[in-house]
């Protein structure tokens, strides 16, 4: 059995992934399954399930939780245990992601984008004043 305890934003939560044996009927013989759940601790002290079931719901509910990739989450919690090797040579598009989620630079981006499109559109206003001018210019003379 697995199990992984953590805080995060003032709540506790826990992340099971274990083994059961099972006797099938059909088979007629004992089988194996793994189980995921995974549980955030309430204020009375009790364990709620969140979620449970295959190893991709309860992997996409801890993206959900998190932000982060399976992979981010990895490479975060590494780091401070002293694995930095690992950022540094990872390739520039994972390395991007992971930074650009850490840092939260989605909002920076956006207000980026829209600066540059006002700038082009600024640009473009400027050009077709320039023009005007000069036509004028050359008519008045």
């Amino acid at each position: 059995m697995v199990e992984f305890e953590f805080g995060y934003r003032g709540s506790a939560y826990k992340w099971f992934r274990s083994r059961k044996e099972y006797y099938s009927k059909r088979a007629d013989t004992m089988k194996v399954k793994d189980v995921h759940e995974c549980y955030q601790r309430k204020k009375d002290g009790k364990w709620e399930l969140l979620c449970s079931g295959s190893e991709l719901r309860v992997k996409e509910q801890a993206e959900q939780l998190l932000g982060l990739t399976c992979e981010q989450f990895s490479q975060v919690v590494v780091l401070p245990q002293g694995d930095f090797l690992k950022l540094l040579l990872a390739n520039s598009r994972d390395k991007a992601s992971l930074l650009q989620t850490l840092f939260a630079t989605e909002r920076w981006e956006r207000l980026t984008r829209r600066m540059r499109d006002r700038a082009g559109s600024l640009s473009k206003q400027a050009g077709q004043n320039d023009a005007a001018r000069a036509s004028i210019v050359s008519r008045e003379g």
